[in-house]
């Protein structure tokens, strides 16, 4: 793009998935260095979703008002051309139309129709005196109306193309006309091109298509249209639309849209009354469509896309059919990875309770094994989740491995890391995500072992590992690709943190921001914050506090939005301690009390940062004695978790404490041995700012002798 301008334009987008979205906003947010325009008009439904839409630097909201009475005529003089038009009767068209452009064409192509607008002498002139000429009350009045005057033939065309789409194959169209009508259908589309229905779609290359001239008026054809009939042309488009796929080989390409078709079809039946065996296979195939779609869907990391149609797949299925228990794990998963954490928890404890009372061992397995990954964004009680696991898992293991289930075992071994990790123990936990990625790779899932191996590589760089060995790691994942662009995304921002500790900021931001593309692309609410969480610890690192202050308190929003328990008192904690660093300690004290409200004991990371921030308040307010109570607590807390990093911040924090107290030589000892655990980790940064900072105790005390 560098160079040139590159414009583009996306209609009607508040029908978009909400990746896609996701996606513009970030076009919006990363390019800096070239002339980029984005287009996207938008009904104003697009704001019930995305309120503050287009309210971001660098974008821009236009509110697209009637249009005023001159801007009409000339709409009316482009439209009938250089002939123009009697004044008396542009200035009633005008006047009826009340600033909707839509309205004038649709009006004029009205009045040419039924005679009341002539050519004549080079000129349109009104037939009769248009003040009695009857002006439909909406726009959808209008078009109904125009629709109603069509013959027999241009309506039999109109009314399935409707059903086919906005845009639609001419070939799809004759399939679906009566026979008798199928040679003239291009004589017929041609009518109703002049009459201002349809255009041709410019874009097709291989075949004639067709386009609505607005999506209004191809809502206004489905909606003449009886459930039946439009359930019969949704199911004879698929049909052959099927046909011409399985010729083509593309057949996998449109399960999603043929999908779509037949559920439409087997939602009209349903309405009609009790479904009959034609309604019920209709709704099956609609269903293994939907669902095919869905699992390719969340194999690529798309959680939004994943959750909509394994849902709708999962709805479709009889409530006996074992199929749509089979989609509950993955649907639970991609519900959960995008904050619907309510919805995602019914549907797992149903499904833990249905593979249960059949005795399907394995679909058992996996449902609870999801179902708890997903109880950690909200539980309450950290400690009793954890203990729960632990003895669920104790059931799990040995009943998959008798049954060879490594599929499950992989999630399993996963889920115990997590425990482990959520609690500081990174050494059991890396272990445990070790069993789960070997257990991945015996079932064939890439995508879960891609998953395993980037929250393990995040083991790596928080645990005891040295910062070499962890970038090793890091980097061989990503040299060997993943398959998986979410693990992707966290393995590189495992590596950039990893790259901050030895120094290297440059290289680390570049890592993040490729994380950043990555993450913005998936959509997905809950993983977000797990990897501006990384960035903003990076900025930490290197002292621009303003920035991982920004960073922190997007993701702050985000998961207080989302109801989400697990990560918010970490992002809640590492918030009131950066503002507390620049300074604003009325705002760090309130901050921390908000976040200690909400952290739960077992929380030791959480937990621990809090104290530190109480502690250095404390201090502020010449409370040493307490100051250094807290601050001694924390160190205890974290004495014996394996992440060297924190329990060096915390005696960093107590030594400060201490020099604060006049006891210069204590605080030096404390210092060293934050510097030995920084310097057993390999974080070069912090090591040298503690160990600047005891030479600067050293020259205190030389000073003062």
């Amino acid at each position: 793009m560098r160079g040139r301008s590159w414009r583009r334009s996306h209609d009607d987008i508040h029908w978009a998935e909400p990746t896609f979205l996701d996606f513009v906003e970030h076009l919006v947010d990363s390019v800096r260095d070239a002339p980029l325009v984005l287009l996207c008009p938008a009904r104003h439904d697009l704001l019930e979703a995305r309120a503050d839409w287009a309210q971001r630097p660098g974008a821009a909201r236009i509110v697209l008002d009637v249009l005023a009475p001159e801007d009409m005529g000339r709409i009316v003089d482009n439209l009938l051309g250089q002939a123009g038009i009697a004044d008396a009767a542009r200035a009633r068209i005008v006047a009826a139309a009340d600033g909707n452009p839509l309205f004038v064409e649709q009006m004029l192509s009205m009045m040419i129709d039924d005679g009341l607008l002539r050519f004549e002498a080079g000129s349109w002139s009104a037939t009769s005196a248009l003040s009695d000429l009857a002006v439909p009350p909406t726009i959808q009045a209008l078009l109904a109306s125009r629709l109603d005057q069509l013959s027999a033939e241009e309506r039999a065309l109109v009314e399935p193309a409707s059903v086919i789409g906005q845009v639609f194959p001419q070939d799809a169209l004759a399939a679906l006309a009566p026979e008798p009508l199928r040679p003239q259908v291009s004589a017929r589309l041609t009518e109703l091109t002049s009459k201002q229905f349809i255009r041709p779609d410019m874009s097709a290359i291989d075949e004639a298509r067709f386009r609505f001239n607005h999506a209004l008026i191809r809502d206004a054809a489905y909606n003449g249209l009886l459930k039946r009939a439009r359930a019969d042309f949704h199911e004879r488009f698929v049909a052959w639309a099927d046909k011409v796929n399985s010729e083509r080989n593309r057949f996998v390409e449109f399960e999603e849209i043929l999908g779509y078709h037949l559920e439409q079809a087997h939602q009209y039946l349903s309405e009609l009354g009790p479904l009959d065996d034609r309604g019920k296979e209709i709704g099956l195939s609609a269903a293994l469509r939907l669902a095919s779609a869905g699992k390719r869907a969340f194999s690529r990391g798309d959680m939004p896309a994943a959750a909509n149609l394994l849902g709708r797949a999962h709805r479709l299925f009889p409530d006996e059919d074992l199929r749509a228990l089979e989609l509950a794990p993955s649907l639970g998963e991609a519900l959960m990875e995008i904050g619907e954490f309510e919805s995602a928890s019914v549907l797992l404890g149903l499904a833990v309770e249905q593979a249960g009372k059949i005795e399907e061992t394995r679909l058992w397995a996996d449902a609870l094994v999801t179902w708890q990954l997903m109880r950690r964004f909200v539980a309450d009680d950290l400690e009793r989740w954890g203990d729960d696991v632990v003895r669920e898992l104790g059931e799990v293991i040995p009943l998959a491995e008798r049954i060879s289930a490594h599929a499950e075992l992989a999630k399993a071994w996963r889920l115990l890391g997590v425990v482990h990790g959520s609690v500081c123990r990174y050494r059991d936990a890396t272990e445990a995500l070790r069993q789960a990625i070997d257990h991945s790779r015996i079932a064939g899932d890439q995508r879960l072992e891609a998953r395993l191996i980037a929250e393990y590589t995040a083991g790596l760089r928080d645990g005891p590992t040295r910062v070499d060995e962890a970038v090793r790691e890091c980097e061989e994942a990503l040299g060997r690709g993943l398959p998986d662009r979410q693990a992707e995304a966290f393995v590189l921002c495992s590596l950039a943190r990893l790259r901050g500790m030895e120094g290297d900021f440059e290289q680390a931001r570049e890592l993040v921001a490729r994380a950043g593309r990555l993450r913005d692309e998936l959509g997905a609410n809950v993983i977000v914050p797990l990897t501006s969480l990384q960035s903003s610890r990076l900025e930490t690192l290197a002292g621009d506090l303003e920035s991982a202050e920004r960073e922190l308190r997007r993701d702050y929003e985000k998961l207080s939005a989302i109801g989400d328990k697990y990560t918010l008192p970490f992002v809640a904690a590492l918030l009131a301690r950066t503002v507390y660093w620049q300074g604003r300690r009325d705002e760090a004290a309130e901050l921390h009390a908000s976040a200690a409200a909400i952290a739960d004991d077992d929380d030791v990371e959480t937990i621990a940062i809090l104290w530190c921030v109480r502690a250095r308040l404390l201090a502020d307010e010449d409370d040493l004695v307490e100051a250094e109570k807290v601050a001694r607590d924390a160190v205890d807390l974290v004495q014996d978790v394996d992440s060297p990093d924190l329990r060096g911040d915390c005696l960093v924090t107590l030594a400060e404490i201490v020099a604060a107290a006049a006891r210069r030589d204590e605080a030096r000892e404390i210092l060293r041995d934050a510097h030995d655990l920084y310097t057993l980790k390999g974080n070069v940064v912090s090591a040298n700012r503690t160990l600047a900072r005891i030479e600067e105790l050293d020259a205190v005390a030389q000073g003062s002798v």
